[in-house]
């Protein structure tokens, strides 16, 4: 692979205008893997994206280290069908047996930056919003912090509609933890608002009570019939919180 990127063609010796030609290392490698992904994606009938995870989440570590994967002959290793491994060996992937068993990872250490670095670019370029925020949603130990909410959920549905299939396990467990959350704020807002209401009414009948009350006190002071206060007072007050119970059992 390195000889394909910085021997020339014609097979003369590499000159200075040779290496300019090339630039930074990381960048021509980078290109590289963009072109061998692409064309094993194109000849194999694979979707780019799961090709590119497979090198970021099995053969690189979360710290940035090469990392080595098991052939699994029942299922595919990694999530990405062996036939697509192996049109991707001699150059960035090679297997290795071990115990018996075949084992793959990177040709060389030196392709770490420039694979993580493509791979960040690509996603930032072709995923979608929901997409990108099932990544972070994952990196952050799947914290209800980065769910989706509100606007930001609702505008993600036309898509998910359109593109279900294309997304992975962890994206659809994200979008039905967004959607359990959508379901939980909206109760207790609701719940909230009712609440809101209820106080209102009983803020609204107790000043209808006591101004009620005051009248009638005074009247009935005037009048001289206690016995006709307690009654009205009570008799009032049954009515004013039967409504009030009324209304709030009627939403």
């Amino acid at each position: 692979m390195f000889k394909r990127i910085l021997v020339p063609t014609d097979g003369s010796e590499i000159t200075e205008q040779d290496l300019m030609d090339v630039g930074d290392v990381n960048q021509s490698l980078a290109r590289y893997y963009d072109q061998r992904v692409s064309e094993v994606a194109r000849t194999k009938q694979v979707r780019e994206r799961q090709i590119r995870d497979w090198f970021d989440q099995k053969l690189i570590t979360s710290g940035g280290i090469r990392n080595m994967v098991i052939q699994e002959r029942e299922t595919s290793p990694g999530g990405l069908d062996d036939e697509v491994i192996r049109a991707l060996q001699s150059d960035l992937v090679r297997a290795e047996k071990r115990g018996g068993a075949t084992w793959y990872e990177l040709t060389h250490d030196r392709l770490v930056e420039p694979i993580l670095a493509s791979n960040k670019k690509w996603f930032e370029l072709n995923l979608s919003p929901l997409q990108r925020q099932a990544i972070l949603w994952e990196d952050q130990g799947r914290s209800d912090n980065w769910l989706l909410r509100d606007q930001a959920y609702a505008q993600v549905l036309p898509w998910v509609e359109e593109h279900q299939d294309e997304m992975t396990d962890s994206e659809l467990e994200f979008l039905e933890a967004s959607r359990e959350q959508e379901i939980r704020l909206k109760y207790r807002d609701n719940r909230d608002r009712d609440q809101s209401r209820l106080l209102r009414l009983i803020s609204t009948a107790a000043i209808g009570l006591f101004i009620v009350m005051a009248l009638v006190f005074v009247t009935m002071t005037i009048r001289g019939s206690l016995a006709a206060i307690y009654v009205i007072l009570l008799t009032t007050g049954s009515l004013i919180l039967g409504y009030v119970l009324g209304r709030y059992r009627s939403r």
